[in-house]
């Protein structure tokens, strides 16, 4: 057995596929399951853009027909791009460029459709390989693929219209995350960036509460077919990440996903009253300038830093707060009050 690299335009691919020189055996690939609208448009838009889609891998089988390839690992995505290729759906307006929004294959302007047509697919092709070589190949390749997480499982099932405000919001916010030192590459790649997202928009909505996965499948079911908040909520937070970013890394103590929760909430009710965020809060007050809000982060994050037998008495509350049960309502409520201080107040 072996495995060679042979990358071929999508266009010819998606012929070949067209044609049956490529098929699916169905012995032991998973359901051809066809995916929602939302997730083949953007892959769609992914290719003609010209971003990396991962590899799609076949198997070269000789039989009384003669020689054909049998997909191992692609199935689903040749479906959606085939389907795009005969005019079977429009790009919903989940793509980022709208101008792609309601296009068919057809209707693509020229440079469209052959950035789409030429598009080079990176292929592997597993050649003189028996039918178990095949077989332990596709098992080992969704035997490492990792199980995947709450938010990762919400991504896969939801395609709807809050599950594309909240991956809008991460291309907009993970880089500030990165370089507030709030979450690390490996963390955004497993989605925490969503998850924390989400988490503050709830909060936006329903005030803050204690939540789990449960409350976050609620909230994605709610708001598929529609949200009409999010117009809103996207300005606010829009204006909450110009700030937050100006800030640079935060103190260590400071930044961590828990904290940021409080933070980014006392910072978008310190810009523009929360109506869901006020009763927490008995008066509100004009922002600090950014000299005196990191002062004030910076004496938190040293109280935090603290074995808790030496912290003084009045800041005892919001380093219990911030140490165990860091989801629960009451220490969540506790810290955005204190992180309303240090960005309202000349000191904390």
């Amino acid at each position: 057995m072996r495995i060679v690299r042979g990358d071929r335009r999508l266009s010819s691919f998606l012929a070949m596929r067209a044609d049956e020189r490529i098929r699916v055996n169905k012995s032991y690939q998973r359901s051809g399951k066809v995916w929602p609208l939302n997730a083949k448009s953007y892959l769609v838009e992914t290719v003609i853009r010209g971003f990396a889609v991962p590899p799609f891998m076949v198997h070269e089988v000789s039989d009384s027909d003669g020689t054909h390839e049998e997909i191992v690992d692609g199935q689903q995505r040749t479906a959606a791009l085939l389907s795009f290729l005969r005019n079977e759906f429009r790009l919903s307006n989940s793509v980022d460029r709208k101008g792609l929004v309601n296009k068919r294959h057809a209707t693509l302007n020229a440079a469209d459709r052959s950035a789409f047509d030429n598009y080079e697919l990176k292929i592997y092709r597993i050649e003189d390989a028996t039918d178990q070589d095949v077989r332990e190949i596709f098992r080992r390749i969704n035997f490492y693929t990792a199980p995947l997480n709450p938010e990762e499982q919400r991504h896969a099932r939801f395609q709807g219209e809050f599950k594309w405000f909240i991956q809008d919001r991460r291309e907009d916010f993970d880089s500030v995350f990165i370089d507030a030192g709030v979450l690390k590459e490996s963390q955004i790649e497993r989605m925490a960036d969503a998850k924390l997202l989400t988490e503050i928009v709830h909060a936006l909505i329903y005030g803050i509460t204690t939540t789990n996965a449960a409350t976050f499948r609620r909230l994605y079911g709610q708001f598929d077919r529609d949200f009409d908040v999010g117009r809103d909520l996207k300005r606010r937070l829009d204006d909450g990440r110009k700030l937050f970013a100006s800030w640079g890394k935060l103190p260590g103590q400071i930044a961590r996903p828990h904290q940021t929760y409080g933070l980014l909430l006392a910072l978008l009710h310190a810009l523009r009253r929360v109506g869901r965020l006020a009763p927490s809060i008995k008066r509100r007050r004009s922002i600090q300038q950014r000299a005196t809000i990191l002062s004030n982060l910076n004496k938190l994050a040293v109280v935090l830093a603290q074995d808790e037998e030496d912290v003084p008495s009045q800041y005892r509350a919001f380093y219990k707060a911030s140490h165990g049960g860091t989801n629960v309502r009451f220490a969540r409520v506790l810290r955005f009050r204190w992180f309303y201080r240090a960005l309202t107040e000349r000191r904390v």
